[in-house]
């Protein structure tokens, strides 16, 4: 054996429960490690072991827990808040909550909220498995204002989270920017 693999790690979004079981049992005697990578998650599941439960392994693709995409995000909040005070003699007359506008270019400002944050959850016994999110200002906008506020709002935010990028954010605000005067 060349590389000597000691683990493998199935994604269940390409490979099927019955094809993955199938794999597992014609090699279960090379002595090799199993993984299983749930599509949309953070996790994957695997144990080496019939006796024990197992690890869970987070993964940490481009978290918006890391500190490069914290501190994007932050640039980006004072950015947008900064255009959007010497904008604000135009951008007023956009806004649906004018006043709430003026207030949330402040709070965003000072650090007290973002531009973007979580979905409001809708949480069901179902989806209460998911790890919890990490911990970001409450946001001004969501995710969801790219998908017409529809959609299991727990998936958006664990998309969101999981996969951060700072062009999304922009997306969002420039999406929702009728509605950045909203609490």
């Amino acid at each position: 054996m060349i590389h000597k693999i000691d683990e493998i790690i199935f994604c269940a979004k390409d490979i099927s429960s019955q094809k993955i079981i199938e794999l597992m049992s014609n090699l279960v005697q090379t002595n090799v490690d199993f993984k299983i990578a749930p599509p949309e998650s953070l996790f994957l599941v695997g144990s080496n072991s019939i006796d024990s439960a197992g690890d869970l392994y987070v993964i940490d693709i481009n978290s918006i827990a890391k500190p490069q995409n914290r501190r994007n995000k932050r640039i980006l909040d004072i950015a947008v808040s900064i255009i959007a005070l010497i904008c604000s003699p135009v951008l007023v007359f956009v806004m649906e909550q004018k006043v709430g506008f003026i207030k949330n270019c402040f709070a965003v400002l000072f650090g007290v909220k973002s531009w973007v944050g979580y979905s409001t959850p809708k949480t069901t016994n179902a989806e209460s498995v998911y790890k919890p999110l990490p911990v970001i200002k409450k946001g001004v906008l969501s995710p969801s204002y790219l998908h017409n506020n529809m959609g299991n709002n727990n998936k958006l935010n664990l998309l969101y989270s999981k996969d951060y990028k700072l062009w999304q954010d922009i997306k969002i605000i420039a999406h929702g920017i009728k509605k950045l005067g909203q609490s």
